[in-house]
């Protein structure tokens, strides 16, 4: 039985590394810019209309495994799997992170289709960034809060030692 247990927590963590390679990817998308698959130069310069493939809504996240992207991103970052639809219901921070990047990530490719002023374009992606950021500040929140209830936890289980002690002690005296 301890087995079964194992591997379906290492199955969890998995699963957990897949969607958060994929959120990373998107994530250094937003912060750097799309790149094109047409720009030998840099990595992230986009020289045409010709952008590597995102995933523009959730269920081309879930599937997304890097097949459709360029032989450099396929080199850079390996190959993602794909995600089940439980497997991404049961994390609904990671959900919500994936579809706030996917919306990031259609701006800034509507804005370069586009082709706006340099000022628009930096404002754009000022605002996108700070959008990012409010996620992560959300997230550190979020565990700061979980590592206070298991702090607190900790203390409850510390006070319930030392009381089991002095009940184990005073209980032995008793019988001696």
């Amino acid at each position: 039985m301890p087995n079964i247990v194992k591997q379906a927590e290492e199955l969890k963590r998995a699963a957990d590394d897949n969607i958060l390679a994929k959120l990373n990817l998107l994530e250094t998308w937003v912060s750097q810019g799309l790149p094109g698959k047409a720009s030998p130069s840099s990595e992230y310069e986009l020289t045409d209309n010709s952008a590597e493939y995102f995933p523009k809504s959730l269920r081309q996240f879930k599937a997304w495994t890097l097949l459709e992207n360029s032989p450099r991103v396929q080199d850079s970052y390996g190959k993602f799997g794909v995600i089940g639809n439980d497997t991404l219901a049961k994390r609904p921070e990671l959900s919500r992170r994936a579809i706030e990047l996917m919306r990031i990530l259609k701006e800034k490719a509507k804005l370069k289709d586009k082709d706006p002023d340099k000022t628009k374009l930096l404002t754009n992606e000022l605002i996108s960034l700070k959008k990012v950021l409010d996620i992560r500040n959300l997230e550190i929140a979020k565990s700061r809060s979980k590592i206070l209830e298991q702090q607190t936890e900790i203390e409850r289980l510390n006070r319930k030692i030392i009381n089991d002690r002095r009940e184990y002690k005073r209980l032995h005296r008793e019988q001696t």
